[in-house]
Formats: structure tokens, sequence, C-alpha cells
């Protein structure tokens, strides 16, 4: 008996675990960092800008992952959210999105932003 509620303990931890996990869903990484009232490529320029200046008052949501610190991470991570919300920015230095092709840099629609 004890080692069944053992068992279903571990079970439940580990799904509550997993499902708190916002990796799962890369679009909640789209963010509007630069306070201009629209979700864009701007946004991930201005988390590139933050990671020479963390502290920055122009920075307070320049952390998009809510792990405490503006790294790379969140470079990442907000590259990956604009492009799963069809945001079409240049990569960040180093990251693959697999397709190869950034001809329209900092657009989405086919326009600059």
């Amino acid at each position: 008996m004890k080692a069944a509620a053992v068992l279903f303990l571990g079970v439940t931890l580990t799904l509550l675990a997993c499902s708190s996990d916002q990796d799962g869903d890369a679009a909640l990484f789209a963010v509007d960092t630069d306070n201009s009232g629209a979700v864009d490529c701007e946004d991930l320029h201005h988390v590139q800008v933050c990671l020479e200046h963390p502290d920055s008052t122009d920075c307070a949501h320049a952390d998009v992952n809510g792990d405490g610190v503006v790294d790379e991470n969140d470079v990442h991570d907000i590259y990956d959210g604009l492009h799963e919300t069809g945001h079409d920015c240049e990569a960040p230095d180093g990251h693959d999105d697999g397709t190869g092709d950034h001809a329209d840099a900092g657009s989405h629609d086919g326009t600059t932003h």
C-alpha cells in the first residue's frame, strides 16, 4: 500500500512538473519587450541590446523566460516565440531555426520593421 502511494505521488509530481514547463509552447516567449504596443522583430533586437545593459530601466521586460536574468537564453527564447507566431526575424548568432533562409530578416509580412 505504501509503495503504491509513493509511486502515485511520484507520478503526480512528475506530471505537474511537466505541465508547468514553459519550453513546451515557444509562443509564450513572443513578448513586447520594448513596450511599443506591438510584438514584432524589434522586441528581439531589444533583448539583444539588453544583454549589454540588463539592469537598465528600459530592459524591464527583457527577461522573457522569467529565470531572473537577461541572457542568451532570452534571445533564443524570444526568437523562437516570434518565429512560432509567424514573425521572420533574423536568427541570433548560433541559432539554427532549420530554415537556412533569412532573406526577409526583420519581417513577417514582407515589410521591414
